[in-house]
């Protein structure tokens, strides 16, 4: 933020400022004169005369314009500058809704990196259990097959030896 001198040395600087501007403007003006009359052939005290006239009436224009529109400007700069400065609030608080808005996306950017990775290691426990699982049902099932099977064959071999027998004993 831009730090302003005191109103009085302001001012002062102000005036001091135009004043000078005032002073540079007449004196140009002086010597576009001279040159001019010189070359027409007017002496000294009409080339002082009309410089003078020249330079009363640039002060009385210079004199309007300032007392006319140094409110207009003024508040202009004013207004202006009051704008600036409230665009740059805007700004900045907008500035610190976005770093606290990417502050949290990366909270959430880390979290869900965390989140990932145990999604991932449970899903591999959850795997992994189930195929143990699945293995024990299969043995499971496999046994029962072969009990079932085993059962099968010696009822068979049961009823083939007893089929012998009564064809032996006929």
């Amino acid at each position: 933020m831009m730090k302003h001198a005191p109103n009085g040395t302001r001012g002062m600087a102000h005036w001091a400022m135009t004043l000078s501007f005032i002073g540079i403007a007449v004196g140009m003006l002086g010597m576009a004169g001279v040159a001019e009359a010189a070359s027409a052939g007017k002496s000294d005290a009409e080339l002082t005369r009309e410089a003078m006239w020249q330079g009363i009436n640039l002060l009385i224009v210079i004199g309007v314009l300032w007392y006319f529109g140094r409110g207009p400007i003024s508040e202009f700069f004013s207004s202006r500058r009051d704008g600036i400065r409230n665009e740059l609030t805007e700004s900045a608080e907008l500035l610190r809704q976005a770093e606290t808005r990417n502050s949290e996306l990366q909270r959430k950017l880390v979290d869900l990196e965390s989140e990932v990775s145990d999604i991932k290691s449970s899903a591999t426990a959850r795997a992994q259990e189930e195929a143990a699982r699945i293995l024990a049902d299969a043995q499971t099932t496999a046994s029962r097959i072969r009990t079932d099977a085993q059962a099968a064959i010696d009822q068979e071999l049961s009823r083939a030896q007893s089929k012998l027998r009564d064809e032996a004993a006929d």
